[in-house]
C-alpha cells in the first residue's frame, strides 16, 4: 500500500453553496490527510472546525433515497466512508437545480438553504456532521427536485 498522496480536486456547486472535496492529501496541507500503509488507513475529515452534531448512516443496497430537506442555519458536512451517492441538490435562493456523484473519500459540504437528496449506486456508508442550530430543529422537508435527477 504505501503512504500515498492523491492531488486533492475540488468542485464547487450552487454559487459555492456545495462543495465537494476529494483525494483529501495535498503537501503541506494538514486540514485533510490521508495515509495508507499495511496496517489500514488514517484520514483527517475536519480541522479547524467545531461540529456539534455526528451522525452514521447506512444506504443498505442501491436505489436506496435520503435527505430530501434543507436547513436554514445549520451547515452540514457529509464524509463518504464507502460506496457511491448521488447527490440531488435544489438552490432555494436561485432554483437552480444539479445531481453529480460523491465517493469513498469525498467531503461534501452543504450551506443553509440548499435543499439536498441523496440516492445510493452502491452499499454505501456515510458520517453527516454540522455546524450552528440543531439538525433535527432545523430540518425542512423537501420533495420538489425533478424526476429526471433519479435515474442511476
Amino acid at each position: 500500500m504505501g503512504n500515498q498522496e492523491f492531488s486533492r480536486t475540488i468542485q464547487s456547486y450552487l454559487n459555492d453553496n456545495m462543495i465537494v472535496e476529494s483525494s483529501p492529501k495535498v503537501e503541506g496541507e494538514t486540514n485533510r490527510f490521508w495515509h495508507s500503509d499495511k496496517r489500514g488507513e488514517v484520514a483527517v475529515i475536519l480541522d479547524n472546525i467545531n461540529v456539534n452534531f455526528l451522525e452514521f448512516a447506512e444506504f443498505a443496497a442501491s436505489e436506496i433515497k435520503r435527505g430530501h430537506h434543507y436547513h436554514e442555519k445549520y451547515t452540514e458536512y457529509l464524509y463518504v466512508l464507502s460506496g457511491e451517492v448521488k447527490v440531488i441538490a435544489k438552490s432555494l435562493i436561485t432554483e437552480e437545480e444539479i445531481s453529480f456523484f460523491i465517493r469513498k473519500g469525498d467531503l461534501l459540504t452543504i450551506k443553509p438553504n440548499i435543499a439536498h437528496g441523496f440516492l445510493s449506486i452502491t452499499h454505501a456508508e456515510v458520517l453527516t456532521m454540522g455546524t450552528g442550530s440543531n439538525p433535527f430543529n432545523d430540518r425542512k422537508s423537501f420533495s420538489e427536485f425533478s424526476s429526471e435527477h433519479y435515474s442511476v
